[in-house]
């Protein structure tokens, strides 16, 4: 099987889970999510706004704000397949873009380069199937690939939130795939 077959069994999988469900175990990853040490430990948070059937994101945001950590959304440029991703508070009000993806409209892009050195980088990925060796796959436009290929070195720890529905027994990984670090999937 190749990635493309590979992607539409785990969204179809992952599309047949029904609500109540998918809330209920987007909210077992976010409490899962809160529990980590480098999560714990974050000063910004790199997210993304939950899109069809993805890991519901809106509690974890949530979260992010009462902790005190700064909160930034990709916003993407698909002419150029790049993303940034800028500052997001309680009363920013996001727009839709890249296939309907609510993002921000601009603000304060995040510059991962100009770290402090009390900062703690977490990024937090979608994606659509992955493996017992952390490969992923994702929606197949490279973004987070190329954004963590330029970023990477400062990102302190990188979590892909997935349903169980989404794991596939081995990803073929080719020489521009990054891993995360880890995965977080719902208990069942």
């Amino acid at each position: 099987m190749n990635k493309e077959q590979m992607r539409k069994i785990a969204l179809n999988r992952r599309d047949a889970i029904e609500d109540s469900l998918r809330e209920r175990w987007s909210e077992d990853i976010t409490a899962q999510l809160e529990q980590l040490p480098s999560f714990r430990k974050a000063t910004d948070v790199l997210s993304y706004s939950s899109f069809r059937s993805e890991v519901l994101t809106d509690s974890f945001h949530r979260c992010c704000w009462a902790m005190g950590k700064r909160l930034y959304l990709p916003k993407t440029e698909p002419a150029q397949k790049a993303m940034e991703f800028y500052e997001v508070k309680e009363e920013t009000s996001l727009i839709r873009g890249y296939q309907g993806i609510w993002e921000p409209a601009g603000g304060i892009c995040f510059s991962p380069e100009k770290k402090e050195e009390e900062t703690f980088i977490f990024l937090l990925m979608p994606g659509a199937a992955y493996d017992e060796k952390r490969n992923r796959i994702g929606y197949g436009g490279g973004y987070y690939d190329r954004y963590l290929a330029r970023y990477g070195e400062y990102i302190d720890m990188t979590v892909m939130a997935a349903f169980d529905v989404q794991y596939v027994k081995s990803i073929p990984c080719g020489q521009w795939d990054i891993r995360p670090q880890n995965i977080v999937i719902n208990r069942r």
